[in-house]
């Protein structure tokens, strides 16, 4: 980030567990979440389910509004994109995408790194996009 001035960026840091050699392998990627703005964001936060247009509107509907707070969206349901797509149309601040237990982990069954795991781990990162590619996420026509 080059403006405005003065403006220190505070981005991700390694996560270090005793035992757990990885954190300080240089081949392990962090998590990041690509053709997302860098930035920081502070702002009260609001639960958004997973962050559908229709969740969107319940929340409209239930007079809560979301301009300018930190959308918190669980994964699942709808693509990525779409949820950035939709908190930014609506005049969210910044989203924050988490996996849920019971839709995506533990709770689903075994986890990896267990030779049958289907599920991610309790420590497990996503890296991926939230690129606007889905029709979804394409201007609306008048």
């Amino acid at each position: 980030m080059t403006a405005p001035p003065g403006v220190e960026m505070h981005g991700p840091h390694r996560e270090h567990v005793d035992g757990d050699p990885l954190p300080d392998d240089p081949r392990v990627v962090m998590p990041f979440n690509g053709m997302s703005p860098s930035g920081d964001a502070e702002a009260e936060v609001v639960y958004a389910n997973y962050g559908s247009p229709a969740d969107f509107d319940k929340l409209k509907q239930m007079n809560v509004d979301v301009r300018g707070k930190i959308v918190i969206v669980r994964y699942g349901e709808n693509f990525r994109g779409v949820k950035a797509f939709v908190a930014q149309e609506r005049g969210a601040a910044g989203v924050i995408i988490y996996s849920d237990p019971k839709d995506d982990g533990y709770y689903r069954g075994d986890a990896i790194p267990m030779a049958r795991g289907v599920q991610p781990a309790a420590s497990s990162a996503d890296r991926s996009d939230s690129c606007f590619s889905s029709p979804a996420t394409q201007p609306r026509q008048a």
